[in-house]
């Protein structure tokens, strides 16, 4: 037995070692997004001074989004061996719908920083807050669904070894 080596049931096979960092950082970065919508709505649902917290929490959202843009973009280059498996595997196709459905509440998140957050509008804002929670939900049920299915760098090795499995011996 090797005592202190990394074996295959801590990471998967044939992803980059680099990559449960990359998952880490992805998920992370959408559970600063998710968090702090929740504590904005909840925040916006009080009285006082709230336009710090605006600022505070719209300086951590775009942070978040350009992590989660990012790591979701290296972690799509791992997953995919070739441009085509994008619409070719389900994989891929669940993949293009989770970056439309992460569209919306950016637009939303964009809308809210650059019109709603300059008026201080916070019956606006907290409407806003409310409807890209909601989206987050689809984006969370496509993510769901994402885990669940199998990579094109799976199937292609899969594929390759079935292929191996069915040759006849020479």
């Amino acid at each position: 037995e090797r005592v202190g080596a990394l074996d295959e049931s801590y990471l998967d096979r044939g992803r980059p070692l680099l990559a449960p960092l990359v998952d880490f950082l992805h998920v992370a970065a959408a559970s600063f997004w998710l968090g702090g919508l929740v504590a904005l709505g909840l925040v916006l649902t009080g009285s006082g001074d709230r336009a710090p917290v605006l600022r505070r929490f719209s300086n951590v959202a775009l942070v978040s989004v350009v992590v989660l843009a990012s790591t979701g973009v290296i972690s799509a280059f791992a997953e995919l061996r070739s441009f085509e498996q994008l619409w070719s595997t389900g994989y891929g196709q669940v993949l293009i719908v989770k970056t439309a459905l992460l569209a919306a509440p950016l637009a939303v998140g964009w809308v809210n920083r650059y019109r709603l957050l300059l008026r201080l509008s916070f019956e606006a804002l907290r409407r806003s807050v409310a409807v890209e929670l909601m989206l987050f939900i689809g984006l969370i049920a496509a993510v769901a669904l994402l885990t669940d299915l199998r990579p094109g760098r799976d199937r292609i090795a899969a594929e390759s070894q079935s292929a191996g499995a069915v040759a006849p011996a020479g």
